[in-house]
């Protein structure tokens, strides 16, 4: 476990630093964020922040998480209009 949180650290001084790994770092902190990796308590709201951060400087992963997340924030509205 101490070497996830070593890891975690490592992301954040590379998101603070924001230099041209800032996409790959903010990713890799959302997946930390999204399963609670680290110790860290799931918080989706936080690791959408990361990925929304990552696609936004063209990390390829993180646009199509966002794809994804847009999608199926799409249906649940749906679902929500439909069933009521």
């Amino acid at each position: 476990l101490d070497k996830y949180k070593k890891a975690y650290e490592m992301l954040l001084l590379a998101v603070e630093i924001n230099d041209e790994t800032y996409g790959e770092a903010a990713y890799k902190l959302g997946t930390y964020h999204e399963y609670g990796h680290a110790g860290l308590t799931k918080d989706c709201d936080k690791a959408y922040e990361y990925y929304a951060s990552s696609a936004a400087c063209g990390y390829k992963l993180a646009k199509e998480k966002m794809s994804c997340e847009k999608i199926k924030k799409f249906m649940k509205a749906l679902k929500v209009m439909v069933v009521g």
